[in-house]
């Protein structure tokens, strides 16, 4: 018989990484060994993300803020000899994050390198997520400009891809616009510029804004232990470092009380009737992928 560990241990590893400690800390302070943790990681990782694409289905949602975080598995561009056989799998990543402006909630998230494909993938599965009309082509008449009103308002930082991604993925249902920032001089004479500009729909600039998602992301590098700069807990795996971001989303979007809101995110935007305690996402977790956790 397999030698699976409790789920009242599984339920402590899981907490403590989710308040933001390394798999060596979570090691010394439970016991539990750190390739136990690591596969319990990657396993309700996998089960996390299958649970998210379920219920991130049909949202409606205001304003949605992107941004990206930067990290780096196992070493940076710089430091490879070009001859690993997983080169593919190791440097500089991004972090996509879309982060809903009125619910807080952060519908979708995804790991992968800083390329125009990588943008796409991100906002078709973005748009995938939204209750967004699918008209039948005999009502292409309703669609003309003037007729049909925008579902959805984007807001980006200046990544050029951004602007085709969005047309893609959207057009013709969103406002987008982008806020690109230039810094110069230092110290006393640092200066950043701010401009706003819109390229979809008849928004105003001033409702262009990524400050709340910046926001975020300094939550999340407090709480994601790989995503703290400077740190010897830095991703050694692509799949750890997936599976653990998607584990705290889950836990942040269904268990974590948010300050502002006094209740989740998932709440919130109305996917679930109350906040859950982490036994009870957990319980939603296994029902979900169930080989996956028990495995």
């Amino acid at each position: 018989m397999a030698n699976i560990l409790p789920v009242e241990k599984q339920l402590e590893v899981i907490h403590l990484l989710v308040e933001g400690n390394s798999i060596a800390t979570v090691n010394r302070i439970t016991g539990v060994h750190r390739m136990t943790i690591s596969r319990l990681v990657r396993r309700m990782g996998e089960a996390c993300k299958e649970f998210l694409n379920r219920e991130m289905q049909d949202l409606v949602l205001g304003h949605v803020q992107i941004d990206e975080l930067f990290t780096y598995v196992r070493k940076k561009r710089y430091n490879r000899t070009g001859d690993e056989i997983d080169a593919d799998r190791i440097g500089e990543f991004m972090l996509f994050i879309a982060f809903d402006e009125e619910t807080k909630l952060v519908p979708i998230h995804l790991v992968g390198r800083r390329k125009g494909k990588v943008a796409k993938r991100f906002l078709r599965d973005l748009a995938s997520r939204l209750r967004i009309p699918k008209p039948h082509e005999s009502d292409d008449h309703a669609f003309v400009d003037g007729n049909y009103h925008p579902v959805l308002r984007i807001s980006t930082d200046g990544y050029q891809p951004y602007k085709e991604a969005v047309h893609e993925a959207f057009s013709p249902y969103v406002e987008y616009g982008q806020l690109q920032k230039k810094t110069t001089g230092r110290g006393k004479n640092r200066k950043t510029k701010i401009r706003r500009q819109i390229f979809f729909g008849e928004d105003t600039p001033e409702a262009i804004s990524t400050s709340l998602v910046e926001r975020n992301n300094a939550t999340l590098r407090l709480f994601i232990r790989p995503l703290v700069r400077k740190t010897l807990a830095f991703s050694k795996k692509l799949e750890n470092l997936q599976a653990l971001t998607a584990l705290y989303m889950a836990h942040y979007n269904y268990c974590r009380i948010h300050r502002t809101l006094k209740t989740t995110p998932a709440v919130a935007a109305n996917i679930a009737g109350k906040p859950f305690k982490l036994r009870e996402l957990y319980d939603h977790i296994r029902q979900c992928a169930p080989e996956l956790v028990w495995g």
